[in-house]
Order: C-alpha cells, then sequence, then structure tokens
C-alpha cells in the first residue's frame, strides 16, 4: 500500500511540477517549423549536414551547408532542435577558401543562416547553439573541415 501511494503522489507532483513550467529537462521539445529549403530558397539542394552537440553528445540542432547552382552561392543553416521557439544565441558561418565569409549569429527562436559567393572555391561550415540569450549558458557546436569545392 506504501508502494502504491509513493507512486500516486510521484505522478501528482510531476503532473503539477510539469502544468508550473518544471519539466524535467532544459531544452525545448517543440518542432523546428522551418525547413533548409525553405529558408535559403527553393534553388538550393543539401551538400551536407552535421549535428549540432553538446559536448556530453546532446544534440541541440543541425547545421547544413546547401548550394544554389543558379546563383554559385552556398548557403549554411542552422536549425534548432532544442530551445526551439526561446531566443537563443545561434549562429551559422561559412568560409570559402576565395576568402569570403558568410556569419549570422543572434538570439534567434528558430535558425540562423547567410550566404556564401564561392564559385571554384572549397567550402568549410559550422553553427552553434546556445542555452540562453546573447551567448550565456551551455552550447552545442558543429564544425566541418574544408571540402564541397565546387
Amino acid at each position: 500500500m506504501i508502494v502504491k501511494k509513493r507512486a500516486v503522489v510521484a505522478s501528482v507532483v510531476a503532473c503539477v511540477l510539469s502544468v508550473l513550467g518544471f519539466a524535467p529537462g532544459t531544452a525545448s521539445a517543440a518542432s523546428n517549423p522551418y525547413t533548409p529549403t525553405g529558408v535559403c530558397g527553393s534553388s538550393y539542394y543539401t551538400l551536407n549536414s552535421m549535428p549540432v552537440k553538446t559536448n556530453s553528445g546532446a544534440t541541440w540542432g543541425r547545421v547544413y551547408l546547401l548550394y544554389s547552382s543558379s546563383t554559385k552561392n552556398n548557403c549554411v543553416v542552422t536549425l534548432k532542435s532544442s530551445y526551439v521557439g526561446t531566443k537563443t544565441t545561434t549562429t551559422a558561418y561559412a568560409e570559402a577558401d576565395n576568402g569570403r565569409i558568410a556569419y549570422d549569429s543572434g538570439n534567434f527562436a528558430y535558425y540562423a543562416a547567410d550566404y556564401v559567393y564561392a564559385p571554384g572555391s572549397c567550402v568549410m561550415y559550422g553553427g552553434y547553439v546556445y542555452s540562453g540569450p546573447n551567448s550565456s549558458g551551455t552550447y552545442a557546436y558543429a564544425h566541418s573541415d574544408w571540402g564541397w569545392c565546387d
């Protein structure tokens, strides 16, 4: 009987905490409504993507490298999968070996994205997602080597 009472009490406490906004875990479980092509444009296709991970291995997003043969631009997008809908520091960057750099960073709710003109160049890219605004809290990151040479 005591075991059943403890289970009931634990369930009630969990429900109350959940209603009050103290659900287990700190990262939002909301789904990101954006897609890489939706952000960059319909002429872009994905060349590569990487998970954006914390040092402990938790995935907080994904960073994508896209390309458009009509514009000769690469587009880099960091889509959040944690803290979705909450404005936390989110960064997307790409660098072409022609010296051009794309960099977007700010307190964003869903993604960061930018373009780099890189015909005939190799590209490296990456992204960050922080747990708080203004680069506060813990963070997750991804960074590629050079590749995707046009």
